[in-house]
């Protein structure tokens, strides 16, 4: 994108929950795109929870995860890259899939701690959202808003 702002992190398990990468980069982005409080905060929100599943289902301890922004004058885009060494590896497919399935249910009729953060607060808040195979193994998520 010519005239866009742009940086990439990388980070592993430890160091995103020892760390401030969440507050960072919503930090980041907010001034970058000069984005209002209540919108920084959902951003916040998408960035913690793709990291948050890129680490926990897509990554072994000390896997890096990579988190890309970019900024232009009309849209932010972001992506977030796995390994793909999780306890029980998907592909895009399957996870847009199950993503798209749980968006249509209740999200009052889900009573478990678990698997409301991409269908509820990611895919709701995105102008695009969606997930592709990387050719060396792994995710790579990316959520797309206008601004």
């Amino acid at each position: 994108m010519p005239g866009a702002d742009h940086f990439e992190i990388s980070f592993t398990k430890k160091t995103y929950s020892a760390g401030q990468v969440r507050e960072f980069v919503a930090d980041a982005i907010s001034a970058a795109a000069g984005l209002d409080e209540t919108t920084r905060n959902r951003i916040y929100a998408v960035i913690d929870e793709l990291s948050n599943n890129a680490l926990e289902h897509g990554s072994s301890d000390g896997d890096e995860v990579k988190l890309r922004v970019r900024i232009n004058s009309d849209q932010l885009e972001v992506t977030v890259d796995d390994k793909g060494n999780g306890k029980n590896p998907q592909t895009a497919s399957q996870i847009s899939k199950l993503v798209k399935e749980r968006a249509q249910r209740n999200p009052l009729e889900n009573h478990t701690k678990r698997g409301r953060g991409l269908p509820f607060i990611v895919s709701r808040w995105a102008d695009r959202m969606e997930f592709s195979d990387l050719t060396n193994g792994g995710i790579r998520a990316l959520f797309i808003k206008k601004l």
